[in-house]
């Protein structure tokens, strides 16, 4: 997704892996129509976020010196049941001339679309995107959310005619996991990209309930690794793509997953602004207004942490750490072995495409050792440690 530039007569600004950009994020409110059954959120308070104090906000991050963007979300709860503050906010914004680039995404389970909203979306299509949760198939998303599928699917066709390029975010969680392929199988046939993920959160149950569900995740892994093998044309979802390159480089110390607390801030209701809406009441049960202040840089928690060869990729939720451990930086490993799945799948990808084309690779001498490293990724104890589950 470009951004929109300062000024009409500035080109798009696209957003850039540098973190060129901060992110804003408002809660509008914590109220919503759905009950998925994995949702984080926990109090639910009825005060929706007013557009003087989004308004206060954006005039205060756009005039900081920082990164030349700013992306501003609106969050939920279902930030469609505040739909006219929506449209107060983008409409005031754009009677402005602004010193960043800017563009506005809405976070939503897509049911309160109707014609008056996608109207207002089709006219700002190019500065305004909504991104759409959808669980897979019918089947599937019904089981996660709230049975909802069939009020998402007449809105597929106007969302893909806008924002073709823009991912449905898929949420992978143990009554779900057996359908993983057929899910992303199923959002590429209605046209659109897809991303999906494992659910950071302790829900996989005792240990021999986590080994059937890494079962049951590494052969749907198979099966998507076989598909994009064949469909060479199609966007891969991070879950086959994770970034093994990054193995091969160098980290900075103290680097972190995400921006939280540093590019990234979000504001609820009440005015109160966090490092990121998983350390705010809504979705936290540990809220922190500023739990970096004894914070030193990726402290490893769990045992399978220290020396692990995926540290520098693995992806981590400081909120979700502070959440379980008092740290944003001692990690949680819930997710972990699902992702060393992830790793493999990826590397599996990477070969299979990259079968008979030794010319490259000999015109390519980095690329060359890149591929030797993957080789012997999979040669390692890592699928092994997989089911080393405790």
């Amino acid at each position: 997704m470009s951004f929109a530039a300062p000024s009409p007569e500035m080109p798009a600004v696209s957003r850039s892996p540098d973190l060129d950009t901060e992110t804003v994020m408002f809660l509008m409110t914590e109220k919503c129509n759905l009950n998925c059954i994995y949702c984080y959120e926990a109090g639910r308070h009825k005060n929706p976020m007013s557009a003087e104090a989004i308004r206060n906000v954006i005039v205060q991050h756009m005039n900081r010196p920082g990164p030349a963007n700013l992306s501003i979300d609106f969050f939920g709860g279902e930030p469609f049941l505040e739909f006219e503050t929506i449209r107060a906010v983008v409409e005031w914004f754009h009677e402005r001339d602004w010193p960043k680039g800017h563009r506005f995404t809405i976070s939503t389970n897509g049911t309160l679309l109707n014609d008056e909203i996608k109207a207002w979306l089709a006219k700002w299509h190019r500065c305004v995107v909504p991104m759409l949760s959808l669980d897979g198939a019918p089947e599937a998303h019904n089981r996660n959310r709230s049975n909802s599928y069939d009020k998402i699917a007449p809105h597929i066709p106007f969302l893909r005619q806008y924002w073709p390029t823009q991912s449905f975010k898929m949420t992978i969680g143990p009554d779900t996991i057996g359908d993983v392929a057929a899910g992303v199988k199923h959002i590429h046939g209605l046209g659109m990209p897809v991303e999906a993920s494992v659910i950071f959160e302790d829900v996989w149950g005792d240990a021999a309930e986590r080994r059937s569900h890494l079962k049951t995740y590494e052969a749907q892994l198979r099966e998507l690794v076989d598909f994009y093998a064949a469909n060479p044309d199609l966007a891969v979802p991070q879950i086959v793509n994770r970034s093994i390159g990054a193995l091969f480089v160098t980290r900075e110390k103290g680097e972190r997953w995400c921006g939280a607390g540093k590019y990234m801030s979000c504001y609820t209701p009440d005015g109160a602004s966090y490092p990121c809406h998983r350390f705010a009441p809504l979705c936290s049960r540990r809220p922190a207004v500023d739990p970096y202040a004894e914070a030193v840089g990726e402290r490893a928690a769990s045992a399978n942490c220290p020396g692990c060869a995926l540290l520098g990729i693995c992806p981590t939720c400081q909120g979700f750490n502070w959440e379980q451990n008092g740290d944003v930086d001692v990690r949680t490993d819930f997710h972990c072995a699902f992702f060393k799945l992830e790793v493999l799948a990826t590397a599996k990808l990477t070969l299979k495409r990259l079968a008979g084309r030794m010319a490259i690779l000999d015109a390519d001498p980095d690329l060359a050792t890149k591929v030797l490293g993957l080789k012997m990724l999979m040669d390692t104890d890592l699928h092994a440690s997989v089911y080393a589950v405790q």
